[in-house]
């Protein structure tokens, strides 16, 4: 009996073996030596923002164009009149060029004055100012710095701020301080510049002809600008 025991488990044994030999087994599941590789996911490009359609690009450059005209407003009293008058001298003769840096808020540039063309009213004041003013030929403001000019600037609007120079005058450099304002458009901006400053200031004679009995002590100086943008 203990011999028909022993037989019946070595058979059991043979054929438990050689039923897993043929790599089929009732579980439902495959065993595997090979590692699972997950696939990676695919990645899109980052997207860089474009500017908003109402920005402009990083520097801004402006150029003055034709149609721009520097003049400047003197009070005077004259023979022939019972009342003070303004005399108004006008240049055509502008040109410049200017950098504003969006990035580090900052702006650069010199507009230029052709003052030997000045033309007032009256030849004898323009031949005055030209000959013995002490005004020369070209009058140039270097611009350094601004404020309250918002950046960057829009495609179209208003603008108003102030703007800093250096004006030289026959070598003299004057610090000035220039109230602007202007329009916007996407090529172009149109606007006015002014201040006031004083003879002494500009290192600048008063006009001394017999028809002209005073001559008040401020100049106020402006820049009717037209300018591209790009």
């Amino acid at each position: 009996m203990l011999k028909l025991i022993l037989f019946t488990l070595v058979a059991t044994s043979l054929c438990i073996i050689g039923c897993g030999s043929n790599g089929e087994t009732n579980s439902g599941f495959e065993l595997s030596s090979k590692p699972v590789i997950e696939k990676e996911s695919e990645i899109s490009p980052t997207e860089i923002p474009r500017p908003n359609g109402n920005l402009v690009e990083n520097l801004e450059r402006i150029q003055i164009t034709e149609g721009s005209v520097a003049r400047y407003k003197i009070g005077e009293s004259l023979t022939w009149y019972p009342d003070p008058i303004v005399a108004i001298g006008e240049s055509t003769q502008v040109s410049g060029n200017i950098v504003i840096n969006e990035t580090e808020q900052s702006i650069e540039g010199s507009i230029l004055v052709d003052v030997s063309v000045l033309k007032s009213d009256k030849n004898k004041r323009d031949n005055w100012v030209r000959r013995s003013g002490g005004i020369g030929t070209e009058v140039t403001l270097h611009i350094t710095s601004f404020e309250g000019l918002f950046l960057p600037l829009a495609k179209i609007g208003q603008i108003e701020f102030v703007l800093y120079g250096d004006l030289e005058v026959s070598g003299k450099f004057i610090n000035t301080k220039w109230d602007v304002s202007g329009t916007l458009s996407e090529t172009q901006i149109q606007g006015k510049a002014k201040t006031t400053l004083t003879w002494e200031q500009l290192g600048l004679s008063k006009p001394a002809l017999p028809f002209i009995i005073s001559v008040e002590d401020e100049i106020n100086l402006e820049l009717e600008f037209k300018a591209t943008r790009n």
